[in-house]
């Protein structure tokens, strides 16, 4: 910890002691990276304890899941929990009629929050994305 200077060792010694070492053995070598990090980051100028550490140690944690939990989010479809198992295939089927539009509008730069929420109308009516997409010039007129 030499971001405490002598401070560290003279408190706590050269090497960690039994009790550190049993009380991170539960966090992962990412968390307590992340941990250290967060003690540059405090207004102390002094190390701390064990017991404070170990409260750093589980914030880090916590914030280290939820950022998996975001990240792996992003990478799978957002459908919507039903009872209704015709309910939940219709938003399945949305997702994969969507997606390929979603790609192209994507790559002529259109408002993608308009166009999910216009498709998604027409959609849940039951009616066919076909005319937005003709409005928007995503497919290709008869």
């Amino acid at each position: 910890m030499g971001i405490y200077g002598t401070q560290w060792t003279s408190q706590f010694g050269d090497v960690p002691t039994r009790d550190w070492y049993e009380a991170l053995l539960p966090f992962s070598g990412q968390v307590v990276e992340m941990a250290l990090g967060r003690c540059c980051q405090r207004e102390s100028r002094f190390p701390p304890n064990l017991p404070e550490f170990l409260s750093i140690c589980r914030w880090c944690r916590d914030d280290w899941q939820r950022q998996l939990e975001f990240r792996e989010s992003l990478r799978r479809p957002q459908i919507e929990d039903s009872g209704d198992a015709s309910r939940r295939e219709r938003l399945c089927e949305f997702v994969v009629q969507f997606r390929p539009i979603m790609l192209r509008a994507l790559d002529r730069g259109l408002d993608l929050p308009d166009l999910h929420r216009r498709c998604r109308v027409l959609f849940d009516a039951g009616e066919s994305l076909e005319p937005i997409l003709r409005e928007v010039g995503l497919c290709v007129p008869e």
